[in-house]
């Protein structure tokens, strides 16, 4: 665990001058606040956007040259890899978080009931990890700028699926009865999105090995 955590850090200290476009961000989410979105609208809105940005530090790494600096520190390829996966976790957690603390200090808004939040947070969650877990591989093996083409997969997979009309009826009926089971679908919505990243960090660490 202590190279995990070590491995953290030095992404923070690696993406710290960077850190400007997080706020940007988050400022981008407080204006849909200020048009009263919805919670689950804020949650997905912000899922999109912390997983196009929370990537960034695979680009940062490359400019900098850094895969070749953690090759020579006392960091084994398990927790740089772990570490990495914690990091951009992370910043999703804060970036939520922000969402969430908007949301419950705005007395205006409809009330939010413990079940509708949580699966707007495993909703909001399960986007952000189908689409981190697909890209992280592709960059742990390719690097960014080889990778960032591959990555884009699951973007276009995603708008392509919603835009397939024989769909439209299925996810309607999923979603009707995710509003009537909030707290079994919003269980079952985290366990994948979970198996999801975990899947794929043990892929990048296969492809990262592979490599060296």
């Amino acid at each position: 665990m202590m190279g995990v955590s070590n491995m953290v850090r030095l992404d923070y200290f690696t993406m710290k001058p960077n850190l400007k476009t997080f706020g940007a961000v988050i400022l981008f989410v407080v204006a849909f606040w200020l048009m009263r979105t919805s919670l689950t609208l804020l949650l997905i809105n912000c899922a999109w956007y912390m997983a196009l940005i929370s990537t960034n530090v695979f680009a940062v790494e490359e400019k900098d040259g850094l895969r070749r600096l953690y090759g020579i520190l006392p960091l084994r390829t398990r927790a740089m890899i772990l570490g990495r996966y914690v990091f951009v976790i992370l910043i999703y957690v804060v970036a939520t978080s922000v969402v969430l603390g908007l949301s419950l200090i705005d007395p205006g808004r409809e009330p939010i009931t413990l079940g509708g939040a949580f699966l707007s947070m495993s909703a909001s969650l399960l986007i952000f990890s189908a689409i981190v877990g697909a890209q992280m591989p592709f960059f742990f093996r390719l690097g960014y700028n080889k990778g960032r083409f591959y990555a884009m997969i699951p973007f276009f997979t995603v708008m392509g699926l919603a835009a397939i009309p024989s769909l439209i009826g299925e996810t309607l009926a999923l979603f009707s009865w995710a509003i009537n089971n909030q707290t079994m679908a919003g269980l079952l919505t985290f366990a994948l999105s979970i198996a999801i990243l975990t899947l794929s960090c043990v892929v990048s660490l296969f492809l990262y090995e592979a490599q060296r």
